[in-house]
């Protein structure tokens, strides 16, 4: 690519300038080739590059510059001494295995560091998931005991407290799983989409209604515009991700505004109507994701705000 490009031809000139430095010069105290070095190796993490390309790519290098120095040697008439082809090869050698060995330990760096988050993330998953399903269980066990109990049986409204609340909580778990299916299916080659024409209006419709009760708490007002439309997709996965999206735009209401909405509408997107395409668009005065985090938003288990759980009381899992 360009960037790599970039990179490469300040490497090769920082080389030759070592090539012709003092000998108790050394390459791995120049910061700015150094630098460049570790620039590289983020580089090709980013490029989902692995290890055995980047020894190679390195290996490519070495022997070019070698082929290099060969070829200008023989066009100037150069006749060097056995001494200063040694010590031209040594520096060239040590040159390419210094800026590898960085570049190469940085590009690892960064892989640890992803793994050590990815890690994290579903730590914090495995709890959020053991939390939310904990409480239903719990309260299904409790009301089950209840009900065991001949005073409670006795009364007929306090059992049809106890059912109501038994559905709602069997309702809850029943919703949990699906959704943890739904994710797991998502990534699996053999998960096709069932298609199928939808109204949009009506998915979105539903979708209000489901966290109407949460947006009641949050003080939050969903609107549904008009002038959605019908596309062909999948019902169940259109309704998972506008969940998803209006669920986190009550979470994180601002709790400044004096008033917070959500809406789910149509999209802006002028180049997605051009390509046979059409974008939903749902949006909000709520917090906001700062700028550094948006790029690793679509990341699994990263959560933007999580600094914030304990004071706005919500919980998620960053899927």
């Amino acid at each position: 690519s360009s960037q790599l490009l970039d990179h490469i031809p300040v490497l090769i000139g920082e080389i030759a300038a070592y090539l012709r430095a003092p000998a108790e010069d050394e390459i791995a105290a120049n910061a700015i080739v150094v630098d460049k070095a570790r620039e590289l190796g983020v580089l090709r993490y980013r490029q989902q590059a692995s290890v055995h390309q980047l020894l190679r790519e390195y290996e490519i290098l070495a022997e070019i510059l070698e082929a290099f120095v060969v070829d200008e040697t023989v066009r100037l008439g150069l006749q060097p001494s056995s001494g200063e082809c040694f010590e031209l090869l040594r520096r060239l050698t040590r040159s390419s295995r210094t800026l590898m060995r960085t570049t190469i330990d940085t590009f690892v760096s960064a892989y640890t560091t992803a793994i050590d988050d990815r890690n994290n993330r579903i730590k914090a998953f495995n709890q959020m998931a053991s939390h939310e399903l904990r409480s239903p269980i719990g309260t299904l066990v409790f009301a089950a005991a209840a009900l065991e109990r001949e005073e409670v049986r006795a009364d007929a409204n306090r059992v049809s407290k106890i059912a109501t609340t038994i559905q709602a909580n069997a309702q809850r778990l029943s919703w949990l799983v699906d959704n943890l299916q739904r994710v797991s299916r998502l990534t699996e080659p053999g998960d096709g989409p069932n298609e199928q024409l939808i109204d949009v209006s009506t998915v979105a419709q539903e979708v209000a209604r489901q966290l109407q009760d949460m947006a009641l708490r949050g003080n939050v007002r969903i609107v549904v515009a008009t002038g959605l439309p019908h596309v062909f997709g999948d019902p169940a996965r259109l309704e998972l991700a506008l969940l998803n999206l209006v669920s986190n735009g009550i979470k994180y209401s601002d709790p400044e505004k004096a008033e917070s909405f959500v809406e789910i509408g149509p999209g802006t997107n002028r180049d997605a109507v051009a390509n046979g395409m059409y974008a939903i668009q749902v949006r909000d005065n709520g917090l906001g994701i700062a700028e550094a985090d948006r790029s690793s938003i679509f990341e699994r288990f990263f959560r933007a705000h999580t600094h914030l759980d304990a004071t706005l009381g919500v919980t998620g899992s960053g899927l």
